[in-house]
Order: structure tokens, then C-alpha cells, then sequence
């Protein structure tokens, strides 16, 4: 499970041997090339790859990792590459001597998934095709629950949903949790091996979906476990239960699930043709299959569809279209007001130089002059998701190698290239049309006021915001002869452009941008020294945005400011980045550095899980006297 979302998550399979032979087993079809183990080498190579490229996360899957010979191996070199997560899919027999549960704990295991899928020992033996197998795992989840302290992440038990066990699961789960167990997944079976065509092991997804929400009733009201539910199509929940999106996202076990990148060795035995492939894509363009009535549905995407055999086994006469999207997914349109998403993106740091001196700039100069840029595209070579990059960094557009690193990463195929920029050498036509043709496809452009002696005043810099609107209107008309870049104006709200930010809004949107983003000033580096000049009351600015009314085809956001203090209707707030860097060789996530808290009116407040708070230094200055709980009417506004 990933209940932040926060740490890229690393998959690699060790090799296909297992000391089961389970007869609905993805590895009993596995080709002769694929089953041997992957010689160590190749697999501590894998894992340094990962590091380098900034996962936190490592997982080893085969086969059954207990059985390699170099595991204990594995898992410590894991630890000394700084992976902060590292976990072992297991069938769990050998974890049944408690010695062994001690190595992997030393060597720095966190995590332990254990699969088991029945509380009687006949039909589990059965399945795993192994007499005794039941009692071994039995012995091994009684350990690890002794030992559950010790790791770090917790352990769970992945059960998959069979026609053994599908009127069975109520009194399964309980079984479990009487043994120690306190997080259970319940996958719904992929119908592989001797399961492909069987009926009686493969069970319909209406006789699925009636026993889980049965045991959600029973978990809720006696049992109070971590439990989730996998691959069953969202469509098959009932609509009130989407409905509530926040108990939803508890049982819906893939609103739940890491991004999971995977390695398997196609020639395992001597560890070559690395078959490198994100979990979800796979699953969606080789495993699963949308149906007809996935074309209309406002969740496909989000919802993988059901099993490619599932649908040979059945039909698809039970899926039908969600419209609109289920409430665990809300799309951008659809947030509720100041609620952020998360979203990866590789960060650039393109100059060591900026061409304004921003009274509020977030930067530190000093340390930013000491560092070396020159080598920050090779980034772009080694992030592993190759989605969304931003240029970013001083004033990126002061660097003459700009259009190449863009082009460098049309080219490697990055899907979302932004730059974040000032503006000011962009009121050249001929600049603004090189970047685009290199493959730049979005701009964030700064722009702090119509008025020129405040934008000027806050940047520090005559003649500015001549320039930065002159470059917003030169993008705009690139937007409408190209399609592109799309346009996002970014404003700093502080004292100087508070009282006109309304008619900067309304200026804004009658040149047309997509988007307008108001940050309420961060009171760190410049703003933080320049603090009783620049940084307004927060009441102050939310009753200067509630003058604001919805601009007409421009989307508006609002970032900074805490629920309580917004109006009632406010726009809805930014997304919330997990930013990578490239540093000393290697990509590296940036620690968070949002340096906001929550005092005594967030306490009882109804918004309080989806509200960020106030900046630290804010408080500190000001106490907390303008600030008071938000009420459930509000709070579902």
C-alpha cells in the first residue's frame, strides 16, 4: 500500500523458481528462458540504476525471493543504496522459522507481503500445490506479527478472491486477524494456468462484489482492518458506494497502490534483456481489456478494465459506462475548493542568474550563484518516467543551451515540457518561436500586475513588466496560429498588488491565458527579509480575492492561503508537485520545504486533512486569532 503516494516505487523480479506450484500461478506459463534465477550481479546493478534515478522504493518478487540464494544480499545493499522502503513478496513458507524472519529483519527488510488464500489447510494446500503449505505460512504470519514493530512499513497478507473462498471471506479475514494480521488485500483472480478456463476457480464479478461489500460491513462494524480490494472493475461498485469518495478510497485498493515501475530479465539465467515497464500500463495494454462500454466511461484510465480471460470466460454483458467520473478520482474541474493533487515532475535547474531582483523571490541567490548547471540535461537521460520536466532555476531563458535541452527532451519523449520563466527575453518574437519549435508545449510566465509601477516595483527591475507582457501576448499568438504552448500567469499576492489584484485578474483573462495561479507570498529568502513590506494579513488578502469573480474561459487557482480564511466559493487551489533533481550524479526526490503548521483552530476542524495550514513564520508573527474552524457544511462546499 502507499498511503502518501510520495516515494517512486521499484519492482524487480529475481527470476521465475518457487517452491509452490500454484494452480492459478501467472508462472505456469512462463517460457524455460525466464524461470532461472538472475545472477546477483545484474540485479545489484538494477538496483543501483534505481537509486541513481531517484526511487526511494525497492521490491523483490519472483519466484519466491526466500528460496534465492543471494536475497539477505540484496535486501542489505538495498539499505546501503538508500532506498528508505525495501519490501519481499513471499509466499511466506520459509519465513515459518523465525530465524529467518530475524535475517531479513537485520538486513533491512521493512515490508513483508504474504500470499495465502484460504483459512482451511486442505484448500490451501490444494491450491499451492504443496501438502503442508498452510501450516508454514500459518507459523510464518504469527511471526511476523510478533515482529511487526520491527518493520518499518508494516506487513500484509494478498489474498486472492477464488471460488474456494468467495463465501468464505468473512470468516477468512477473521482467521487472519485472529492470527496477528492487521492489513489484508484481496485481489479478484486473474484467470490464469489451470485457472484460464475454470468456472469454478474463476468466480463472476457479481458474486465478488456482493460478498466484499458484505465483509466491508463487517470489517467496519467489528474487524478495523487495513483491507482492500484489487482488479475488480470500478463500474461493478455500487454508485453510493463511489459516492462517498473518502470510504471508497480505503477499500478501492488501486486508489491506494504505489506507481510501481517493474524489471523482469527475459534471459534470466544470465541476466539479459531487461524488460523495463510501468505495472499499471502493462496490465492495461496486455493483461486487461476494455469493453465496449468503457468508451463512454468517465473513470477508463483511471479503472483498468477487467481481465482479457475474465472477458473469455464471461463476456462483458456487466460492465456498463460511470458517468460522471467516480468521486474517488475527482477530475481537475471537479476539485473541491482548495484541494490539491499530487503530480511527479523532473526539475531542471537551468541558470545560476536572474534578470529581476523580486522583493519576494523564494530563491536563495548566494547558494544559488555557487552551483554548476552546465551538465543538468543529462537528467533528462536518466529519469525514469520521461513524463512531465519543467526548466526551471534563476532565469532559464538566460541560457543559451535552452532550445536544445527542450529539444533534447522532445526528442527522448517527455510528454509535458514547461518552462518557468520571468517573461522579460521572451518579448522577443524570434526567441519565443525557437523554444516552441524545439518542443516546448507549456510556460508559466510571472506577471504580478497590469500596472507597470507595481510589477516593477515588486520585481525590482524597470521596464519588466513591459517586457513580461509584451512575451505573454507574443506566447498567446504562437498559442493560436500552433495549439501550443499553453499559458499559465503566475501572481505573487503581496502588499504591493493587493488592493488592484481584481483588476489584474480581469486584465489577465481578457488576453487569454488557460490558466491564472494567485500565490499568496511565502514568507521565506527575500519575502522573509523584506517581511513587514511584503507580506499582507491573510484576511486582508482573502477578502481582496473575494472581490474576484469567475473569469470567463481562464481557469483561476489559488495557493497558500488556508480553507478557513477563502470564500465560500473559492477557486480551487494548484496541484501539489513531488519534485525531482538531478544532484551529484544522480536523480534525487527534493524534500518537501513547505514550511507551513496547523494551531489550535485546525484541531477541530472539519478540513483539516485536506488543508495545508499557515506558513510557520506567518504564525509566528501573527498568531492565530484571524483563524477558526472550519464547519461540515463549509468543508463539503
Amino acid at each position: 500500500m502507499n498511503p502518501s503516494g510520495d516515494l517512486g516505487h521499484l519492482e524487480i523480479n529475481i527470476g521465475k523458481l518457487c517452491n509452490n506450484a500454484c494452480r492459478f500461478c501467472s508462472n505456469g506459463a512462463v517460457p524455460p528462458e525466464e524461470r532461472p534465477w538472475v545472477p546477483v550481479e545484474a540485479v545489484l546493478a538494477e538496483m543501483e540504476r534505481g537509486a541513481r534515478e531517484g526511487f526511494g522504493s525497492v521490491g523483490f518478487l519472483g519466484g519466491e525471493i526466500t528460496v534465492y540464494p543471494q536475497a539477505l544480499e540484496l535486501v542489505r545493499r538495498a539499505r546501503e543504496l538508500g532506498f528508505t522502503r525495501i519490501a519481499i513478496c513471499t509466499n511466506g513458507r520459509r519465513l515459518a522459522n523465525p530465524r529467518r524472519v530475524e535475517q531479513y529483519l537485520e538486513a533491512g527488510v521493512t515490508r513483508v507481503a504474504l500470499s495465502i488464500h484460504d483459512n482451511r489447510a486442505e484448500v490451501e494446500d490444494a491450491l499451492c500445490g504443496r501438502p503442508g503449505a498452510f501450516a508454514q505460512k500459518v507459523r510464518a504470519i504469527r511471526n511476523l506479527a510478533r515482529r511487526q514493530k520491527s518493520l518499518a512499513d508494516g506487513f500484509s497478507l494478498n489474498c486472492c478472491i477464488h471460488g474456494r473462498n468467495v463465501d468464505n471471506l468473512i470468516e477468512m479475514v477473521r482467521f487472519f486477524r485472529r492470527l496477528g494480521a492487521r492489513d489484508i488485500r484481496l485481489n479478484s483472480l486473474r484467470p490464469e494456468n489451470e485457472a484460464a478456463a475454470d468456472r469454478d476457480l474463476v468466480p463472476p464479478f457479481s458474486r465478488v462484489i456482493e460478498r466484499a461489500l458484505s465483509l466491508i460491513d463487517e470489517n467496519e462494524a467489528r474487524l478495523h482492518l487495513s483491507l482492500s480490494f484489487g482488479d475488480i472493475p470500478l463500474c461493478l461498485w455500487p454508485a453510493d458506494f463511489l459516492a462517498d469518495a473518502a470510504r471508497a478510497a480505503r477499500y478501492i485498493g488501486e486508489v491506494r497502490d504505489y506507481d510501481a515501475h517493474v524489471t523482469v530479465f527475459r534471459k534470466s539465467a544470465s541476466g539479459g534483456d531487461p524488460d523495463r515497464f510501468r505495472w499499471k500500463d502493462r496490465r492495461i495494454e496486455a493483461l486487461k481489456r476494455y469493453t465496449p462500454a468503457c468508451r463512454t466511461c468517465g473513470a477508463r484510465g483511471v479503472c483498468e478494465g477487467p481481465w482479457i480471460r475474465y472477458v473469455d470466460l464471461y463476456g462483458d454483458s456487466e460492465f456498463g459506462p460511470i458517468a460522471p467520473r467516480p468521486a474517488t478520482t475527482p477530475s481537475r474541474g471537479e476539485r473541491e475548493p482548495g484541494v490539491t493533487r499530487r503530480r511527479r515532475r523532473l526539475h531542471i535547474m537551468v541558470s545560476r542568474f536572474c534578470n529581476n531582483r523580486c522583493r519576494f523571490c523564494l530563491e536563495d541567490r548566494a547558494e544559488r550563484a555557487k552551483e554548476d548547471f552546465s551538465d543538468q540535461d543529462r537528467a533528462l537521460e536518466i529519469y525514469p518516467r520521461r513524463d512531465e520536466v519543467i526548466f526551471t532555476c534563476g532565469e532559464p531563458t538566460l541560457n543559451r543551451e535552452l532550445a536544445d535541452w527542450i529539444r533534447k527532451a522532445r526528442d527522448l519523449g517527455y510528454r509535458s515540457i514547461e518552462l518557468v520563466t520571468n517573461g522579460r527575453r521572451l518579448a522577443y518574437p524570434e526567441l519565443c518561436r525557437a523554444l516552441v519549435d524545439a518542443g516546448l508545449a507549456a510556460v508559466t510566465i510571472s506577471l504580478h500586475s497590469h500596472l507597470p509601477r507595481i510589477h516593477d516595483r515588486m520585481t525590482s527591475s524597470r521596464g519588466s513588466q513591459q517586457q513580461t507582457a509584451a512575451a505573454l501576448r507574443n506566447l498567446l499568438s504562437l498559442r493560436r496560429h500552433f495549439g501550443r504552448p499553453r499559458v499559465t500567469v503566475s501572481t505573487v499576492l503581496t502588499r504591493d498588488n493587493l488592493s488592484s489584484i481584481a483588476r489584474t485578474v480581469r486584465w489577465v483573462a481578457r488576453l487569454g491565458p488557460d490558466c491564472m495561479v494567485i500565490n499568496y507570498v511565502e514568507p521565506e529568502n527575500e519575502a522573509l527579509a523584506n517581511f513587514e513590506t511584503v507580506v499582507p494579513r491573510m484576511q486582508e488578502a482573502a477578502d481582496a480575492l473575494a472581490e474576484i469573480p469567475s473569469p470567463a474561459g481562464m481557469e483561476l487557482k489559488i495557493e497558500g492561503l488556508p480553507l478557513c480564511v477563502l470564500p465560500r466559493k473559492a477557486p480551487p487551489a494548484g496541484d501539489r508537485e513531488i519534485i525531482y533533481i538531478y544532484r551529484d550524479g544522480r536523480i534525487r526526490r527534493l524534500s518537501p520545504t513547505r514550511c507551513q503548521k496547523k494551531g489550535p483552530p485546525c484541531r477541530t476542524c472539519a478540513a483539516r486533512s485536506r488543508c495545508d495550514g499557515v506558513w510557520t513564520e506567518y504564525a509566528k508573527r501573527f498568531g492565530w486569532e484571524e483563524f477558526a474552524p472550519v464547519l461540515p457544511a463549509k468543508a463539503d462546499a
